[in-house]
């Protein structure tokens, strides 16, 4: 099934016919991933669930998992970037051993 991107317009999403919102920087925990949700990261309550533009720094990976958190799959490395849907339960971004590093997310408007 295609995705349609939307020309909604609001606050969080720039000028008119923009599919991008805002570009919104992730601290990540060097000890423990943190699931992409709105508890972990209160600025992407309007944003979620939604696809995005995540970008990952070295150290970190995005992961995903595909049974409630009992096995976490990395599905980015660190130094990457991609599309990625975000629910806000079933990805994380997992920290590695360098301190606290910066992830960006741009949630892309979208619908079915």
């Amino acid at each position: 099934m295609a995705v349609k991107i939307s020309t909604f317009a609001t606050a969080t999403y720039g000028t008119a016919g923009s599919a991008f919102g805002s570009i919104i920087t992730l601290n990540v925990n060097p000890i423990n991933g943190k699931t992409l949700n709105a508890t972990n990261y209160p600025i992407l309550a309007g944003q979620l669930p939604a696809l995005a533009w995540l970008t990952i720094p070295a150290g970190t990976a995005l992961e995903f998992t595909p049974d409630g958190g009992t096995t976490w799959i990395q599905a980015l490395a660190g130094l990457g970037s991609g599309v990625w849907y975000v629910d806000g339960f079933t990805s994380r971004i997992q920290g590695g051993a360098a301190g606290v590093v910066n992830a960006t997310f741009i949630a892309i408007k979208a619908e079915s």
